[in-house]
Parts: C-alpha cells; structure tokens; sequence
C-alpha cells in the first residue's frame, strides 16, 4: 500500500500558542496558577530541553547533578530526602499511597482530599476509611480536620495503616498536622500529607506550619501553585522510618514519564532558590496587604475577604478569598477580568479566590485592592439581599458528603465496571454513577465511580452547574455515565399474580390500590387488595407499638433487623389467614405496601453499602424463603419527592389513632429522606416500575397516575 500523501491545508499556525498571547495581553494581572505570574527570569527551555546524555544525569537514577539538586532542595525545606516530580503532585500522592498500603490495606481519608487520593485507592484496591472534617457554615467549605475526628476513626478501625491529609487546603484553611502526627506515630501509623497549596509555607513564620516541620512522614508539593516552578512540576519528600521509601520510589519510576523534562526540573531547582532567597520578603509583604484589607472593611460591604478569624490553626494568607452577598462570586470574578484585567483563579456562586504567589507584587495587590472597593460602590447590598437566591454553598447542609461518598461495590471494581450510555443528571438519581463526579476547582470528589446519586445531591450539581461552576463528570447537556447493572430478577414462587403499590410515607398508595382494584373488578378480573399493616388485627401490635416509639422515638436508634420482624409477622399472618388459596389457584392479590416496605424504610437506616447488602439479603431470605411469603410479580414505586410529601403528611391523621399527632417515622424528616433515597436505589436495584407523581414541581392528578398505572398492566396482560 502506497504511502498517503499530506495534504495541502491552510493551516492557522501556533493555535494554543497565539490564544494564550491575546489572554496574556488582556488579563495582564494574574491572580491565579502557577506562582511565578508570568514574571521572573525566563530561561530559553529549548536550550534545556534535553534527554539523559552523559554528564545530564537521570532522574529515574539519580547519582549525579540530579541528585545533587535535590540534596540541596531536601536541605532547603530540612526533610531526609526530597525528590522532583515531572508528573505533577498527583504522581507523587499516587506514587506515595501505592508505596505504603497493600491491596485491602486501610487507609484515613477526609473527604476533602483531592481527586488523585481517591484514584490511587481504586489503583491500589485500598479500602478508604472516610472521616468528615470541620465545616465553616458561614463558607460552606471544609476548613480542618480535628485531632478528635482522627483519634474516633482509629479506635473504631484499628486495623488502619495510616492516614493522607490535604493541607493547607485549597481555600488556605490548616489543620493541627503535629497533634495529628503525633496521635499517628503513637500508635507507628504513618502521615502523607498532600501540600500541593503550601509549597511556600516553610519560608515565612507569617505563614502557617509546614508538614515537614510538623512531623508529616511524607510530604508532596506543587512548587508551580505559590512558588515559579513550571505547571506540572513538584516535589515529594522523606522523613522518618515508619513508610517504605524504596518501594514509594519505585512506584515514582513506574508512574512517572520515561523521558523527565530537564526544564521541569530546573525550574523546580530554581523556584526553591528563589524562595530561599526572598521569599520571606515577598509572602510577608502578602500577608501585611492581607492583614490590612480586612482590618479597613466594616463587614457591611457585598464583597468581603476572608480572614481566617477563629481558625484554632491558622490561616493561609496567601490566598485572598472573597466572600459575595448580593452578587454572584461568578459576576464579580466576570468583572475584574472584563474591567480592571485581573484572572482570578476560580469562582463559584458566592466566593472569589484570587491567588496570590512568589510573582505577585505591591501594584498587583493595589490593583485586585481598589478593583474590589470599586465593584462594593456600585452595589446596594440592602436591595439585593432581598432577592438573593439561595446559592449550592447553602444546599450543602442538606447532604451527608461522607455518605454520598460510599461506594456500593469496591471502587477499583467499579472503575473496571461496564457503562451504560449517559443518563441526565436528573433521570439518574439512585443510579450508580461510573465517574468522579467533581466540581473543579478544587478538585475534590462529591461522587465516586460506584456511588449511588441521591435527590439532594442532584439538585446541588444542578445548582453547581446553574452558577457556572464546571463540574468534571457532568456533560455539557448535563448527562452523566452510570454503571451498567442487571436488576435482581423476583423468581414466581406462587400461581397467581401479586402486584404492589409501593411508595413513601403520604405519596397515595391506598389511593392508587383502591382505583386499580375498582376497575380491574369492572374488567371482570378475580381480583383481591390488602393494606399493610393490618391495625385492626393482632398481628399487627409490635408494629404499632414501634411506630407509636414504645421503643425509641427516633427510628434511626431501632434495628432495621428487629423492627422489620414486626411487620413480617403481619404479612406472614395475614398470607396464611386472607390470600394463601386465593393466590395459589390463580387471583390477582393487589398489595398496599409489602416487604418492599421493609426495603425502603429499613434499609433506609444503614448507610454503609456492604451493611446494607448483607441486610436487603437476609429480609429476603428471612421474608419470602423462611416464612415463605410470595415474591411481587410488579412493583409499582410511587415517586414524590420529601419535600413534597412532608407536606402531605402533615395534613393528615395518624392512621392507628386516627388524631394529628404523628407515628415516628411521619415525624422524622431524615428518615423519610433516608427512606426516600433508599427507595430510588431500590427501583434501580429490583427493577421496580417507577411511577412520577410530580411534574414541574406540581402533583400530578390522580387520574393520570392511575392511568400510567393501568397502561403498564394492560401491557404486561397483552405479554402474558
């Protein structure tokens, strides 16, 4: 075959290259990545940009002008021993986890770590133990991680091997990494701290303590974030004997490029020098600048900087977050670029960070200083209050990020799992997801491949993507990919046909059965309906005295296992007394609620997915093989949203006393949402017929939801 011949083209000549020369002309103040701001002595890269000839050393064995270098950066920052990264921070975290946990290995994890962590649990098969850290409500960020939180989880997992923390975090906030270390080392459990964001830390004593110094056995840094390095470059560190650095340095070989850039790796040498040499004049004067711009503001204004104030570990000044009221975080960030020239970092419905580093100078803080105290003027917080939307940073309180976490099979597995096709963010709620799904920046995962997407955690994406804020995992048409999983297939052990209305707490089930069961009647059809749980009958008396809270008014404290034998004995009961013969010799039984009842408001209690399993898989053995109950031929799930239902219910009588006050599962909000989110999972899980009761956040009638109803059992008759 002959060889193709290239064709003529009118090409545009250096795309990413002249692009990047009318953003730079624009934006000529930057306030965002990498450090250096675009100043600095510039070195000719293509001179540098060589392979591993004789004399230029190789990164991969270093015994030369490599390793030279850093000597003098691990005697710099005082660590035993240091190495470059050309793979960026990521490399050296997977690098450093990989090298220290075996495959089902426990490993600390806080839930604000960085995508890359998350990552190299699913590379390594490592098991995450997740703790959540101290949250400011005000921010609606995480800020620490509490020497507390650390001491709980490893009392109650004492097989963990050690622990990752980010620090300082992406939005500058600190923990106590010494007392963390030193609770760590107590018991010869290990400490890698990701401080991507606190390269510079070591050169000021205005700054918050560096890893290293506080004790951090591992330690990895981008040198690009604060400091002048190149983007991609950074830094590991060594010190201390508790984790395996022969084998963390072998991961780094195997990880990273075969063919290390020369010009990474001095501009990590000469960012460090240049750090050494006036970094402490240059983050001292940030900090001062930072100290001045909050002790000038009254509290009053729209756009306020943040001051880290009551910050039991300090507070990274090098970051100047804005908080907004008012006006968008997105609008304000929109108008320093279009304006006053100035790119900050990222934005998001009700903050700005703009990031200053080792290139910011005094004009550039004077300039972002008086850009701010111009947009304030033109803005009347006391009428724009009034109007101001609730933003994501609010709707945070609502979700349980440790739980939306958990994944429901190992993470490397649903790494590895097949995909169905993308799924609207919105249809999807209760799948699987089969991505990271990450609001970026910072780059901290809000679902996991293998995560099940709840109601509220849809409509906080939705509200991510609705201020602009890119959400890594979401499509443009706001679709995600979800795992591909076979439903559990509900084998006919019984003649007849069972279907069940099933549903939360005030979504219209006795309605629904009443309706179905009148006009299959009229159809001629033989035909029975039963309600669970049967009140007036003996049968039924532990399950009244657990919902009038004879044992505990919270559900949550009751054993989903106990609780549901209560409601098995009615059913069992009223199988043998009402529908056994009837079913057997061919009736159609339509049930209001059933075991399925159990799945959702039982099942709803247990958060951790391998608890939930082994409990969805003993309620039916214990339902339909012990007690020997019938499998539902249809499951119909009654779909309305808690917010909407708990209005609902708050209309209506108790159903046992037939008075306003409410049994304990109609008077707790969290159980209704568990059992909510519970259920959604259900439907995927069982293939249950899910039926939308609300549409455009209105209820549908009555009729029309019967009459979905009544086409998807024509449709099944016409298939039997």
């Amino acid at each position: 075959m002959e060889k193709m011949k290239m064709k003529k083209m009118d090409i545009k000549k250096s795309i990413i290259k002249n692009e990047l020369n009318k953003i730079n002309r624009y934006n000529n103040c930057r306030f965002h990545m990498p450090g250096h701001k675009g100043r600095g002595e510039a070195f000719a890269l293509y001179d540098y940009d060589i392979t591993e000839i004789p004399g230029a050393d190789n990164l991969h064995d270093a015994q030369g002008i490599i390793a030279q270098a850093q000597e003098k950066l691990a005697a710099i920052y005082q660590s035993d021993e240091a190495a470059i990264l050309v793979n960026g921070t990521t490399t050296g975290i997977h690098s450093a986890i990989l090298g220290s946990c075996a495959p089902g290995a426990q490993l600390l994890v806080p839930i604000n770590c960085h995508r890359a962590v998350f990552g190299a649990l699913g590379l390594g098969r490592i098991d995450g133990v997740f703790i959540t850290p101290e949250i400011d409500e005000n921010m609606g960020f995480a800020h620490s991680v509490s020497v507390a939180s650390v001491r709980q989880a490893l009392a109650e997992n004492p097989q963990i091997g050690g622990m990752i923390l980010t620090n300082p975090s992406y939005y500058g906030t600190t923990s106590d990494i010494a007392k963390i270390a030193e609770t760590l080392h107590d018991q010869e459990k290990f400490l890698i701290v990701d401080e991507a964001h606190g390269a510079h830390l070591h050169f000021s004593d205005k700054l918050p303590q560096d890893a290293l110094s506080a004790g951090a056995d591992v330690v990895i840094q981008s040198t690009h974030k604060i400091l002048g390095s190149l983007t991609q470059s950074s830094l590991i560190h060594f010190q201390g004997s508790l984790v395996d650095r022969p084998k963390i340095k072998s991961f780094l070989s195997l990880l990273q490029s075969s063919s290390p850039s020369y010009p990474l790796m001095i501009s990590v040498e000469e960012a460090v020098d240049a750090a050494y040499e006036k970094g402490e004049i240059i983050f001292n004067m940030i900090v001062a600048a930072h100290r001045e711009f909050c002790q000038k503001q009254n509290g009053q204004e729209a756009i306020t900087l943040y001051n880290g104030n009551g910050l039991a570990n300090g507070y990274d000044r090098s970051k100047w977050l804005f908080q907004t009221r008012g006006i968008a975080g997105t609008e304000v960030a929109a108008q320093l670029s279009a304006k006053y020239g100035i790119q900050c970092e990222m934005s998001s419905a009700n903050h700005v960070l703009a990031m200053t580093g080792i290139g910011t100078n005094q004009d550039d803080l004077a300039r972002i200083t008086q850009a701010i105290y111009d947009i304030n003027k033109t803005i009347k917080l006391e009428l724009t209050l009034e109007k101001e939307p609730k933003t994501p940073s609010q709707r945070w309180k609502h979700i349980d990020f440790t739980a939306a976490l958990q994944t429901e099979m190992p993470l490397w597995e649903a790494l590895a799992a097949e995909h169905q096709d993308k799924m609207a963010l919105n249809t999807a709620v209760g799948q699987l997801v089969g991505d990271f799904i990450i609001p970026y920046p910072p780059g901290i995962p809000v679902l996991l491949p293998g995560s099940r997407i709840s109601p509220e955690m849809a409509v906080y994406l939705n509200d991510l993507l609705d201020h602009q804020v890119a959400v890594v995992g979401i499509d443009a048409n706001r679709a995600v990919t979800i795992l591909k999983k076979e439903p559990v297939i509900m084998e006919k052990n019984h003649q007849g046909q069972l279907i069940v209305i099933e549903g939360v707490d005030g979504s219209g089930k006795q309605t629904q059965t009443q309706l179905l069961y009148d006009r299959l009647v009229k159809q001629g059809e033989k035909v029975m309906k039963i309600s669970y749980p049967r009140y007036d009958k003996q049968s039924s008396a532990m399950v009244k005295l657990y919902l009038e809270g004879a044992f505990g008014k919270d559900p949550g404290t009751i054993s989903p296992y106990i609780a549901s034998t209560f409601y098995a004995a009615d059913r069992y009961a009223s199988y043998k007394e009402d529908y056994e013969d009837f079913l057997t010799q061919g009736g159609l039984v339509l049930v209001d609620r059933y075991t399925t009842s159990n799945m959702v408001h039982q099942a709803g209690k247990i958060k951790n997915p391998e608890e939930r399993k082994r409990f969805l898989d003993w309620l039916w053995d214990y339902e339909f093989n012990l007690y020997g109950l019938p499998i539902p031929d249809r499951v119909f799930f009654l779909n309305i949203p808690p917010e909407i239902n708990q209005q609902l219910i708050k209309n209506r009588n108790n159903k046992i006393t037939g008075k306003q006050q409410k049994d304990i599962h109609e008077n707790s909000p969290e159980h209704l949402r568990d059992s909510y989110q519970s259920a959604l999972s259900l439907v995927a899980e069982y293939g249950w017929t899910e039926i939308n009761c609300v549409q455009n956040n209105q209820l549908r009638s009555i009729e029309s939801i019967h009459q979905e109803i009544w086409e998807c059992i024509k449709e099944r008759k016409s298939n039997d």
